[in-house]
């Protein structure tokens, strides 16, 4: 009977995911960022973007959610602005992917991390990915950053300027990032 039901639970989690706004541009994100290194994706509140998003990028062009295809990515960083993001975005993924915490998915914060050595997806604030680009410039740990919640310029800024640090300048050509940005008023 508990099977049952939680098989009922994982395939309602399936439509709800096949639902949502986001997944109509699954495959011309994954097909945009193979070509380019920096694509920009804004949608509504609520489409998808921050859960969705760096599930694409690890399955990439899979049809099943358990093995990882053409276009996946093996190491993703996710930026959020606040550490109770991360840590519930990461909860939030990490059951979708029907997944322990700290395995495939996890998180770092300030003084708090449930990051392992199998950690795949990588839920961590803006200011700790800014001190990981002081020791390693080149952010090698990840083959693709999704800053997630970009006011903006505010990242860009951050990221390019301020640092005066630019991974995508001298880095090899791998190295992608992702833009989510925040809803806005026009």
């Amino acid at each position: 009977m508990q099977s049952s039901v939680q098989f009922a639970r994982i395939v309602k989690l399936r439509i709800d995911q096949s639902v949502l706004p986001i997944a109509n541009f699954r495959t011309e994100l994954l097909s945009t960022l193979s070509k380019h290194q920096v694509v920009i994706v804004a949608g509504d509140t609520g489409c998808g973007k921050s859960t969705q998003v760096p599930q694409y990028l690890y399955y990439g062009e899979s049809n099943s959610n358990d093995t990882p295809g053409p276009n996946s990515y093996q190491n993703i960083a996710v930026t959020q602005p606040r550490r109770i993001a991360c840590i519930s975005l990461a909860a939030r993924v990490s059951t979708e992917m029907l997944n322990e915490r700290g395995s495939k998915v996890g998180y770092q914060v300030r003084f708090e991390r449930s990051r392992t050595k199998a950690t795949r997806i990588l839920f961590l604030t803006e200011g700790l990915l800014l001190r990981q680009m002081q020791m390693d410039p080149f952010l090698s740990d990840y083959d693709v950053i999704v800053l997630d919640e970009v006011l903006v310029g505010k990242m860009i800024n951050m990221l390019l300027v301020d640092k005066g640090c630019n991974p995508l300048r001298e880095s090899p050509s791998d190295l992608a990032l992702e833009y989510d940005l925040a809803g806005q008023e026009n």
